[in-house]
């Protein structure tokens, strides 16, 4: 009867083991499917059922992000974020234009792979980050020398982080370029080795206005006599301390701004309600704050060149409310215009019910990097 029962029980652990293994299997090939994505193979792409599949998988890495983005470990701007974003624009953007070589399948992989990593909690500056390499995807050329001797040159700047999202597109359009000059030459190529040269002048802009900042705050010289003599002021209650502390806020474009203004003016007075109580908030919860990075972005409506102006300025705008009303910090502005949504309304055909539906894409982000304070 024990060696009945023995048995039994041998074989239900067996039974149970391989089970496990089984579902471990499953999961596995689950969170594979997940983790790289696979478009339809372009001689099988002729049907709405299997485009749709496609653009579903585009739809949920794009998910993928702003999950990232929402933990508030991942700004946008970051580097790692920023080039998982753009390989994932540029493979939509072929794959929207009919491209039918490997590219891309291959550009998505590679923001796959990106966001994988960040998710499993892999860190930016590791060798590890596939974002920290830049492949010539389907053999794309490498096209204009002296544009990747600059990204070189801004990554060793002391500034680089004020231009990490620019530098990190900059590279990935070249690359889109090189794809374009193989398939079709120059005259396919030159529109994304201009986005790329944009991109730099940007880049350039920003880190100029990170120096210049740096220098108007450096706090003044005093001789070690003073230093000796002054003593430190004791804290009025017993603080906490956490450093490199990353904290974001989405402020709706709709809430700061005038239909289509970007200026001081253009502001409404909600708006400056909003950015005076961000200020508040700051001032009473940060001992130190490093940087500040501001996104502007808008819906799709109108051209992508005016939308990129106009989310730009509004980031300027804030920034500038923010440096006058006390925050003398390193800031820098960029805006996206229409490129990273974080609500789309396939459904909603009428053109006003869009405009409301999409509110939420028209916005101006905010993260703070410092240190902050809590108390005991």
């Amino acid at each position: 009867m024990s060696s009945d029962f023995q048995f039994k029980a041998s074989s239900t652990n067996s039974y149970l083991k391989t089970l496990s293994m089984l579902l471990m299997t499953v999961f596995s090939a689950v969170t594979v499917a997940q983790v790289q994505p696979t478009l339809t193979p372009a001689k099988e792409r002729y049907t709405d059922r299997r485009v749709a599949a496609d653009l579903k998988e585009f739809s949920q890495l794009q998910e993928r992000l702003r999950v990232l983005n929402a933990t508030g470990n991942h700004p946008i701007n970051e580097y790692s974020m920023a080039k998982a974003q753009c390989w994932l624009d540029v493979s939509r953007h072929e794959y929207a234009r009919n491209d039918r070589s490997a590219f891309p399948q291959e550009a998505l992989t590679q923001s796959a792979g990106i966001v994988q990593f960040l998710e499993q909690g892999g860190a930016s500056a590791s060798p590890q980050n596939p974002a920290l390499q830049t492949p010539f995807l389907n053999g794309a050329a490498k096209l204009r020398e002296d544009l990747w001797q600059k990204i070189d040159g801004i990554k060793q700047s002391k500034f680089a982080y004020c231009a990490e999202r620019q530098v990190a597109c900059a590279e990935v359009e070249l690359v889109h370029a090189g794809n374009e000059f193989n398939q079709q030459q120059w005259r396919h190529a030159k529109p994304y080795v201009a986005i790329a040269e944009q991109q730099l002048l940007s880049a350039a802009e920003s880190i100029k206005q990170c120096e210049t900042q740096a220098v108007a705050v450096a706090p003044k010289e005093t001789n070690d006599v003073t230093k000796r003599d002054v003593a430190p002021t004791p804290p009025s209650a017993p603080q906490v301390v956490a450093n490199n502390t990353r904290e974001n806020w989405t402020l709706s474009g709709d809430t700061l701004f005038r239909f289509n203004r970007s200026d001081v003016p253009g502001m409404l007075p909600q708006g400056v309600k909003a950015l005076d109580e961000l200020i508040a908030n700051l001032r009473a919860n940060y001992k130190e704050i490093e940087r500040i990075q501001i996104t502007g972005h808008t819906d799709h409506f109108g051209s992508i060149a005016y939308n990129e102006v106009l989310s730009k300025k509004r980031a300027e705008t804030v920034a500038l409310y923010f440096s006058k009303n006390g925050l003398n910090v390193p800031m820098s502005a960029q805006g996206m215009g229409p490129k990273q949504p974080v609500k789309l309304c396939p459904n909603v055909t009428n053109q006003l019910a869009q405009v409301k539906c999409l509110q939420p894409n028209r916005r101006v982000d905010v993260t703070v990097i410092g240190t902050r304070l809590s108390l005991n």
